[in-house]
């Protein structure tokens, strides 16, 4: 089972108590809300989806003294949920105003309290609700992306570099580690930052990694081509505490804590700009990290690397369901090329597929190197010369840097001579940084 990163297991007990002890809900309406939990318990959702589910209704409840028991597809029915629709979309709940995403997730505990009831949940079907109602929406009923818009081994690439030139100390090799985790392995962000050492597998040239699963899918084993010799070195000369099976493969750094994992809002965030600063073919937008998992199934269909059945299985689908269909983005212009492939006129179609993010092996000290490097690893021998990225340095540098930093460190506060306070020592390291990249000390965001 995926980590809770985010508590919402006891998030949710502590919401559902608070509602049962407000002093603003009639007896009536808690004993509702204990029903509709125990309604959704059945529905097998994730603790985060029923938490946003009994939030709602507490505020919901809070703020309306009328009964939600006993809804019907009639006037006074009509009259409950349309003022409770209209109060969302007012922000009544929250004075400085409800971001739209924020209304939607309102509107789904109206959808999903109206199935409590019974009762149709879409527009199309319900009495209830008015012709701009907007809920919940099916993963294949949403709008498709553009597969243009997906993420491809090149971009994966720059992404890479760029994280890796642009991150500081161990995090040039976690930052690029996690991405390629995401785009090898196909999981979901929460999945893969909840994969903790005991869960790795280091194999002869690759690694397996156990990927904790959710309430809808169990845990699987996911073998690594791509990731390995990333994941490999990071275990080796970057993890905090690579020998604790409890420790999460990508701790966060923050406070030196590998018993919490990386923050996947920090990542994103860092994921966002380079983006921003690389010429890559994929849009992050959205959800962002899940664009990797829909480009991943996308590719590995294209390039016929994977029957569906298995692709199912890699990424946590059910077998035979729609799902892997679902995230598959292949266009009209790719399909048409297909055709006339399978007819012979190859000089007239273009089915060629990048090639993935292969491991590289150095000539020069056979040492083994992640697919998105220009230089190897061990030895700083050029792999490839052409678009070779400045910046980008060989992990092996990381250690001795970070070594040196510390050492400099340390002298400035010997020399002179003042009393060791997390404070002097914050200001120390605060003036070496800013010495370093030509700044005044309070240029810098500390």
């Amino acid at each position: 089972m995926a980590e809770d990163l985010h508590n919402y297991e006891q998030r949710l007990k502590t919401t559902f108590q608070n509602l049962q002890d407000s002093d603003q809900i009639s007896e009536e309406n808690k004993q509702l809300a204990q029903e509709f939990k125990d309604w959704l318990s059945l529905k097998n959702n994730s603790y985060s989806r029923d938490y946003r589910y009994i939030i709602s209704m507490k505020k919901v409840m809070e703020y309306n003294d009328f009964s939600l028991d006993n809804i019907e597809e009639d006037e006074e029915g009509k009259r409950k949920i349309r003022k409770i629709l209209a109060q969302i979309q007012n922000s009544a709940y929250y004075p400085p105003g409800y971001k739209q995403k924020t209304k939607v997730e309102y509107n789904n505990f109206v959808q999903r309290l109206l199935e409590f009831h019974g009762l149709p949940s879409s527009k199309e079907h319900s009495e209830l609700l008015p012709e701009t109602f907007k809920g919940y929406v099916p993963e294949k009923d949403k709008e498709r992306t553009d597969s243009d818009d997906l993420p491809i081994p090149s971009d994966i690439e720059k992404l890479a570099r760029y994280l890796q030139a642009n991150s500081q100390g161990v995090n040039r090799i976690r930052m690029p580690a996690i991405l390629l985790t995401l785009w090898d392995t196909a999981a979901r962000i929460g999945e893969c930052l909840s994969i903790r050492n005991g869960s790795v597998k280091v194999n002869g040239r690759s690694i397996t990694l156990k990927v904790p699963g959710n309430k809808q899918s169990p845990d699987r084993k996911v073998p690594c081509a791509v990731a390995a010799p990333i994941l490999k070195y990071w275990l080796e000369n970057g993890h905090p505490e690579p020998d604790n099976p409890d420790a999460f493969l990508f701790p966060n750094l923050k406070d030196n804590k590998p018993e919490k994992p990386a923050s996947y809002r920090y990542f994103t965030r860092k994921l966002k700009k380079a983006q921003k600063e690389t010429e890559t073919q994929c849009k992050l937008e959205g959800e962002v990290n899940h664009v990797f998992r829909k480009g991943r199934i996308s590719y590995l269909k294209k390039a016929e690397l994977m029957s569906e059945s298995m692709i199912d299985t890699r990424v946590g689908h059910v077998q035979g369901s729609d799902e892997t269909r679902t995230y598959t983005r292949i266009d009209d212009e790719e399909a048409g090329e297909n055709y006339l492939s399978g007819y012979g006129m190859e000089d007239e179609a273009d089915t060629s597929v990048e090639q993935d993010l292969i491991p590289l092996r150095c000539l020069n000290c056979q040492a083994v190197n992640s697919g998105h490097r220009k230089s190897c690893v061990e030895c700083d021998e050029i792999l490839e010369e052409d678009n070779y990225l400045e910046g980008v340095e060989v992990e092996s540098h990381v250690r001795q840097e970070v070594e040196e930093k510390t050492y400099e460190l340390n002298r400035r506060i010997v020399e002179n001579e003042t009393p060791l306070t997390d404070e002097r020592i914050n200001d120390e390291a605060k003036e070496l940084v800013a010495e370093e990249k030509g700044l005044d000390p309070e240029e810098l965001e500390w």
